[in-house]
């Protein structure tokens, strides 16, 4: 299984929330800025490919990052 981080930029009105994941999509969610964390990449998934998504700076990336 591939592993990415995430950073998450506010909708300009607080509608929601643009996520940028390091595997190279990008999203948009009306929940939390921790709408991805832990789960599977909806767009590599869609590709077949299971990337589980955590946000940068989290405890979790941050394992990632070192194990690198």
């Amino acid at each position: 299984m591939n592993i990415a981080t995430y950073q998450t930029t506010p909708e300009k009105h607080g509608d929601g929330t643009f996520f940028f994941t390091d595997c190279g999509h990008n999203m948009y969610s009306i929940r939390d800025n921790m709408a991805y964390h832990g789960c599977l990449c909806p767009g590599c998934f869609w590709k077949g490919i299971y990337t589980t998504l955590y946000i940068r700076g989290s405890e979790e990336a941050n394992k990632y990052l070192n194990e690198k």
